[in-house]
């Protein structure tokens, strides 16, 4: 389900696995604007889904009926706070491979770690961060939410931050 009460950004990636079964594929999410949308058990939060060409493919879909699904690659995300988080989705399911969270930064998550991993490295910051495997879209949005949110990063910085 892609909760709605957790901040999250019109285009997400999701997964509809809803009613109608012809449909069940990827699309991007967006606020539903049909102004029918009315759900006393679900409340109004309803989604426009859009296909790869920006074309409304279904509308007035409920939270209940899609599934974030991560962005496929790796991504570094600078926080509001100046913390960072990496993901990683190289497999297409639909949760991240793996989430590192870099040093200062931290998670009280149950998902499995990879200590090994890092230690390997050999970078003794890099052991210093935390890497989760197998992370839902929605404990990562969370994590966000919770620090503020996250920046916008010009490709300069970028690039020293990854230095």
């Amino acid at each position: 389900m892609l909760n709605p009460t957790i901040a999250w950004t019109p285009g997400t990636l999701v997964r509809y696995h809803g009613s109608i079964t012809t449909l069940h594929d990827t699309y991007r999410a967006h606020p539903c604007t049909c102004l029918n949308c009315d759900d006393p058990v679900f409340g109004t939060a309803r989604f426009r889904l859009t296909d790869g060409n920006d074309v409304t493919v279904l509308d007035c879909v409920r939270a209940t009926s899609i599934t974030e699904t991560p962005e496929p690659g790796d991504r570094l995300i600078t926080l509001t706070d100046g913390h960072r988080i990496t993901t990683s989705n190289q497999s297409g399911t639909d949760l991240y491979d793996e989430v590192f969270l870099h040093p200062g930064l931290d998670a009280d998550w149950d998902h499995p770690e990879d200590t090994a991993e890092l230690f390997l490295s050999g970078d003794p910051e890099l052991a210093k961060g935390r890497l989760f495997l197998d992370v839902p879209p929605a404990d990562v949005r969370a994590l966000i939410d919770e620090h503020g949110g996250a920046v916008e990063v010009d490709a300069e910085t970028r690039q020293q931050q990854l230095a």
